[in-house]
Parts: structure tokens; sequence; C-alpha cells
């Protein structure tokens, strides 16, 4: 049996087989334990690749796994870290992020990280990481001057 999954949020998803004319099967060959795959969270790019120190950068992360915008989602559920900073979430879908990046106290590449922690209702808590590294600069020529 071969199978395509679409996009989904990372984290573990059980899977359910119906043959025609037989029924449904969600369980492995001892008929306990269920069918289980894992979605992978994965960063891959980020638009644009610096922003202020001062902060307020709308920065886009692409990559695979995030969970859709909603009002219930916390900052618990989807956190975005650009190296020690808490970039706020704006929105997400199923293939990126944007979020508003925070001061930074000096310039330079930093990670962007990326955290899902959730729960299935079977399967029970679940926390996936992924980052990229060097993917966001805090840069001076970034970061607006009055004069």
């Amino acid at each position: 049996l071969q199978c395509q999954a679409g996009q989904s949020v990372a984290g573990p998803h059980f899977l359910t087989v119906r043959v025609q004319s037989k029924g449904i099967s969600n369980a492995t060959a001892d008929s306990t334990s269920p069918l289980v795959f894992t979605y992978n969270l994965a960063v891959k790019s980020v638009s644009p690749t610096s922003g202020s120190l001062a902060g307020g950068t709308n920065v886009t992360i692409y990559g695979d796994g995030f969970p859709l915008s909603h009002p219930n989602i916390t900052d618990g559920q989807l956190q975005v870290m650009l190296g020690n900073s808490v970039c706020r979430v704006a929105s997400s879908n199923r293939t990126a992020i944007t979020c508003i990046s925070h001061s930074a106290s000096s310039t330079g590449a930093v990670d962007v990280e990326v955290k899902v922690n959730g729960s299935h209702v079977r399967s029970g808590p679940y926390l996936q990481t992924a980052n990229l590294p060097n993917g966001f600069t805090f840069s001076e020529q970034s970061t607006p001057r009055l004069t």
C-alpha cells in the first residue's frame, strides 16, 4: 500500500485505511497498535534576511508543518525565535509564518527557530523544533535613523 499525504501541522497523525467492501482498518497487524505517521517540521528560508536592531520588522518564515492561524492558537503552541529574541507571530499557514521581530542588543546573524507544541487526542503531547542556522541578521544598515 502506498499513499501520499497532503500538508498538515507537524506532529503525529493516525492513519485509517478503508478497503472497499471490507471496511476500515486502523491498527497494525497485531491489532493493538494504531498506524501513526509524523509530519516533520521544517524551516527552509526567511524573507527578508535582515532587519532593524530596534525590532518591528515583518519576517516571513517558509517551510512545512506550521499550524494554521486561528484565534485560539497560543504562544505556547507556536513560537518563533530570532536568536534570543521572540518574534511575535502575526499569522501562519501550513507553509509560511509571518512574525514581527523584537529588538536585539547587537548586530549579527542569528538562528531562526520554530517550535510547534501540540497535543493529539490519541497520542498525547508532542513538541517539534526546526531551525535555520544564521537565517536572519540584525543589521545597523536596516535600522532607520532620524536626522
